[in-house]
């Protein structure tokens, strides 16, 4: 069972309980250190989730509660269960001196039609020889389209009415095609997957509001912010004509898989997207191809992974990973090999990738270069980096190099865990600005005009 401990801390509720079996002093107090139990939103029809409070007493002699009960009785969204007896109440309750007991709260929403969020509540009541105390029960509901082992198998389209949930896979059948309208929020459940065989375009556009949105389902703290809590988008090696546009991933475990697929266009074009938080790769590719722009790929496990070589171009992209206590830093932000094992053989293709007006960086003592690379085939390597800034010692003899800075510090707004969230933009001086090549990308992450380019997916305003 997830759950959250939330510690209620009784110093007594004394007051006239049974002499020399209870504690019966009358000076006596109570005293809450946390007096709600708030679940952030919680979809309809979605299953319930729970949270759990503790209960001290923090006396030399037991404490009898005559008390605890749902206020709300059978009808409230609410259940609870206290000391593993559920119930909506329970009368003297016994918590021997420096003991503690458990009391957890479940909260179901049931299906509305109203398309806003709406707040539920109750409060459950601790009472003792008069003394009472409440804690306050409030959960956010949300209803949405509940997506369960959901295939598409002609042109479907998406509409910013409702959430939408997956669960099981949603399959994108090679007949098929998904476009998803700006705004659309897509959660997904745990180990949920989004597989691609025919086509995925994501229409979003600049703004939060109007950004799509991948993550998880669980939206209550921590969970809402947990790497590999679903799998991802896979894009099959039967799939073509893929578009990300103003999309944001997060949370998942890669959060994009690309198959190899025939044909010499890009499997996949994505822009103007943020990819973070991801348990392992952002985008792992084996022999694939795709295209990148205005891209910020953030604090994963590693950022890009590519495996049996083939075709890739990136444009003012910033690659950045530090650690924190979710994610390790301790892969590169940019593997490339033109080789992967195949029933036990080693395959190989043709590798070919271009990095223009990039950042690739990471926190410093824990990779010495953040583009590591493995041939061992006999097929063209061609590896470039062009204006761009990266950590690296430049010995590597499959990476070029033009015009690029190594191992110069971007000089981000904000990459300390402690004072998240992180901010990726660039600060005064830094060595990446003023310092790209003009390319077709005329604006950045921040939909903000391009002048004399600065690297990676921001530009520095003044």
């Amino acid at each position: 069972m997830n759950r959250l401990i939330l510690f209620l801390i009784l110093a007594s509720f004394a007051t006239g309980c049974k002499k020399d079996q209870f504690i019966h002093d009358s000076s006596a107090y109570t005293t809450l250190s946390a007096d709600n139990v708030r679940f952030d939103t919680v979809f309809t029809s979605a299953g319930s989730i729970t949270k759990s409070l503790k209960i001290f007493n923090l006396n030399d002699q037991k404490l009898l509660i005559n008390t605890i009960q749902l206020a709300g009785g059978p009808g409230s969204p609410f259940k609870i269960n206290i000391n593993g007896q559920p119930g909506i109440q329970q009368e003297q309750i016994e918590i021997p001196a420096g003991d503690s007991i458990y009391v957890f709260v479940q909260v179901t929403i049931d299906p509305t039609n109203d398309r806003n969020p709406f707040i539920v509540s109750d409060s459950i009541q601790i009472s003792c020889n008069g003394n009472v105390q409440w804690i306050q029960l409030e959960a956010y509901g949300q209803n949405a389209h509940f997506l369960n082992n959901y295939s598409i198998t002609t042109n479907e389209s998406w509409l910013n009415d409702l959430p939408y949930i997956i669960s099981g896979e949603l399959n994108v059948e090679e007949s098929g095609s998904l476009t998803i309208q700006k705004g659309v929020r897509v959660y997904a459940h745990s180990n949920a997957a989004i597989r691609v065989h025919g086509s995925l375009s994501v229409m979003g556009e600049s703004g939060d509001s109007n950004n799509v949105v991948f993550t998880n389902d669980r939206l209550d703290l921590p969970y809402n912010s947990l790497p590999g809590s679903w799998q991802g988008i896979i894009f099959e090696s039967n799939s073509s004509g893929n578009n990300l546009n103003w999309a944001v991933i997060k949370n998942a475990i890669n959060a994009i898989s690309l198959r190899k697929s025939p044909g010499n266009n890009y499997q996949l074009s994505i822009k103007n997207s943020t990819i973070d938080n991801s348990s392992l790769d952002a985008i792992i590719s084996n022999g694939s191809s795709f295209y990148a722009e205005n891209c910020l790929i953030s604090n994963n496990g590693q950022g890009i992974h590519i495996d049996n070589g083939g075709k890739y171009h990136l444009i003012h992209c910033t690659l950045a990973a530090y650690t924190n206590n979710l994610v390790q830093h301790n892969e590169p932000q940019v593997f490339i090999s033109d080789s992967f094992e195949d029933a036990g053989q080693i395959v190989s293709s043709t590798t070919n990738a271009l990095f223009e007006n990039c950042i690739i960086w990471g926190d410093e003592g824990f990779m010495g270069n953040e583009v590591i690379t493995d041939r061992k085939g006999i097929q063209d390597f061609d590896l470039r980096f062009t204006n761009s800034l990266i950590r690296s010692d430049g010995f590597d003899s499959l990476q070029q190099f033009d015009n690029c800075h190594l191992n110069i510090d971007p000089m981000f707004v904000n990459t300390d865990p402690a004072t998240a969230p992180y901010n990726f933009r660039l600060i005064e001086n830094s060595a990446a600005i003023d310092f790209g090549i003009p390319t077709a990308v005329t604006t950045d992450l921040d939909n903000q005009i391009r002048s004399l380019p600065d690297l990676g997916c921001y530009e520095f305003l003044q």
